[in-house]
């Protein structure tokens, strides 16, 4: 049994020895080929991280833009900061002057007034649309309280409805804070809302 281990190995060195080199060499260099799958996946795996960076690069880039643009607010965009009654006012300082006599009360219709009080001057709007009126007479109330020794306002305001009413949207609405036929003096209670104002602005531009 020993005798014929023996042979069997010595036959097999044998056969090994009268093998080729260049056999054995090319069995020492072989390394298995990829398959086409594995280069599809390797090619998809690529597309799919350059497409995550992409999109990355994009939520970051959007985020920054819209904190920038919380500070930075574009003219009439509701959030920027709005101009002063006085401010929307005095900038029509070049508008022609009228008197207090020329103003008709009971005209059926309607006008914004202002009088500068450093120069005594009077002015008047166009005529206002029943819209206009409405708008501005309801906004009175949503008026801010103005804080005690806060200096008075350089322009005194009056709406005029052409039944021979006046109101100021310096004053909280009450019966006692309403003018018949005339320009009546006040001490300011409210400054003016921003949607007052503003509607202002739209009417005297």
């Amino acid at each position: 049994m020993k005798n014929q281990k023996e042979e069997k190995a010595i036959l097999l060195f044998r056969e090994i020895g009268e093998m080729d080199d260049r056999l054995i060499q090319e069995a020492m260099l072989y390394r298995p080929k990829t398959s086409a799958f594995s280069h599809v996946l390797l090619i998809a795996a690529c597309l799919v991280f350059s497409l995550m960076l992409s999109v990355g690069a994009f939520l970051i880039t959007h985020r920054n833009v819209k904190d920038e643009n919380v500070g930075h607010t574009s003219p009439g965009d509701g959030s920027a900061t709005e101009q002063t009654l006085d401010a929307i006012l005095l900038a029509q300082s070049d508008a022609q002057a009228a008197s207090a006599d020329d103003i008709e009360f009971f005209g059926e219709k309607s006008y914004v007034v202002w009088q500068r009080t450093d120069t005594e001057e009077i002015y008047v709007s166009r005529a206002l649309t029943s819209y206009e009126v409405e708008y501005l007479t309801s906004e009175i109330s949503n008026g801010t309280q103005i804080e005690a020794g806060k200096s008075e306002p350089i322009c005194r305001v009056w709406i005029v409805l052409g039944d021979g009413t006046a109101l100021s949207p310096h004053l909280k609405p009450s019966d006692g804070n309403v003018g018949v036929g005339e320009l009546f003096d006040y001490h300011a209670e409210l400054i003016p809302s921003d949607a007052f104002n503003s509607k202002i602005s739209d009417i005297l531009n």
